[in-house]
C-alpha cells in the first residue's frame, strides 16, 4: 500500500480513503483519479477503463499467493476503485 501511495500519491493527483484492513489483506479504496479528469478534459473518458484493465492485468498475475479483488472503478462509472490485496498462506 505504501508502494501505491508514493508511486500514486496526490501530488500527482490520486485521493484515497483506507477502509480498515485485517490478517494479510490491504483495502484502499482511490476516490479521485486523474486518469478519469484528464480523459475526461480531453473528451475520451471512455479511455480510462484501459487504465483499468491494466491494473486487473497487472495486479491479478503478479504472484500465485496474491490475491486481487476489485469490484468498482471511476474509470467503469463507479463512485471509487475499490482495491483488496490479499495473501494466501
Amino acid at each position: 500500500m505504501k508502494i501505491s501511495v508514493k508511486n500514486f500519491g496526490t501530488d500527482a493527483g490520486f485521493e484515497y480513503d483506507f477502509p480498515d484492513s485485517s490478517g494479510n489483506e490491504a483495502r484502499f479504496n482511490i476516490i479521485r483519479c486523474p486518469y478519469m479528469e484528464t480523459c475526461t478534459k480531453y473528451g475520451c473518458p471512455e479511455i480510462t477503463t484501459a487504465f483499468c484493465d491494466g491494473d486487473d492485468a497487472g495486479y491479478g498475475n503478479m504472484h500465485p499467493k496474491l490475491i486481487w479483488g476489485r469490484t468498482k472503478t471511476i474509470g467503469r462509472g463507479d463512485e471509487c476503485c475499490n482495491f483488496l490485496l490479499q495473501y494466501r498462506d
